[in-house]
């Protein structure tokens, strides 16, 4: 199974790597489409449904692909290469052209409008949309174009130094102030390219760190504390916050895990811990043995 698509709660399309099609609805797998020719799609890929029989999807081959109850390509697409894809209805598509331009589709024509001052040898990758009249484009190299209204205009993040996005791979939001880039930039601290998030909150862009291979774990006073490296700062304390991770500077790691070091330990996993009584269990590292024990993986037992 490669993609996911959520008609309703209990209603879903299932989307396989040679476009095969099934439909989950109410816990029954039933067939919606054979394999598409020529084409595949991979996870995750953008595809769009208003219905079982209406969708489209942007296959790893490049084509915009129209769903009709059989999949086929869009050969009136104005373009050789489609790349991301923000659908608000059957009759108001976005997605990429060729990375130089942002192409529409209104039902029954398309058309497209270049990207300005796009640098030389980059190409646009990523879209998303809040709306069919705010689009946010990002390519390769770091470069953002803000469309509004139908008109794309290159966007500045307004960072400065080592914040400043070098590549951008992916864009997601839930709404105008809540949009998030996923890229990297010039880490000064390890002289390379890291991975980072950007956030848009309406007003600014804010660049986080990222969190990886947490090596061990401890509660106190109910609270989830990790000890992990940041691409930033190297190793340090951090805290779990229902959802999020915030940095604990204020936190010495050799007093919050005085007990916690190897061989004491469990031998799979970087760290294991419980909240009294008994459960959840809380785990970071590999699973079994062989596996990375500071994999950056969390585990959650209840």
């Amino acid at each position: 199974m490669r993609n996911i698509f959520a008609l309703a709660v209990d209603d879903l399309v299932l989307v396989h790597g040679d476009f095969t099609t099934e439909r989950l609805h109410g816990g029954v797998v039933s067939s919606l489409a054979p394999a598409a020719s020529g084409d595949t799609i991979f996870l995750p890929a953008p595809i769009w449904f208003s219905s079982t029989s209406a969708g489209f999807a942007i296959s790893s081959e490049g084509h915009v692909m129209r769903f009709t109850g059989t999949w086929a390509r869009d050969t009136t697409f104005p373009g050789t290469l489609a790349a991301g894809l923000a659908v608000f209805s059957p009759t108001d598509l976005w997605t990429i052209a060729d990375g130089a331009g942002i192409a529409h589709w209104n039902g029954s024509t398309w058309t497209v409008t270049a990207l300005p001052s796009m640098p030389t040898g980059d190409a646009a990758r990523a879209l998303w949309g809040a709306s069919t009249n705010d689009l946010w484009v990002a390519s390769g190299t770091g470069a953002l174009w803000r469309v509004t209204n139908g008109v794309p205009a290159r966007f500045s993040t307004g960072l400065t130094g080592s914040d400043v996005p070098t590549t951008f791979w992916a864009i997601a939001g839930t709404g105008p102030s809540d949009v998030w880039f996923s890229g990297r930039h010039l880490n000064t601290r390890l002289s390379q390219y890291t991975l980072t998030l950007y956030h848009w909150d309406g007003v600014a862009f804010t660049r986080y760190s990222t969190l990886h291979s947490l090596v061990q774990l401890a509660m106190i006073n109910g609270e989830v504390l990790a000890e992990g490296f940041d691409d930033d700062a190297g190793l340090m304390m951090w805290q779990y916050t229902g959802g999020h991770w915030i940095p604990r500077t204020d936190l010495d790691p050799a007093m919050v895990f005085p007990l916690l070091q190897f061989p004491s330990r469990p031998p799979f996993v970087g760290s294991i811990v419980s909240v009294p009584p008994i459960k959840p269990w809380w785990a970071t590292g590999g699973p079994s043995l062989g596996l990375p024990v500071a994999g950056g993986a969390i585990w959650r037992h209840d």
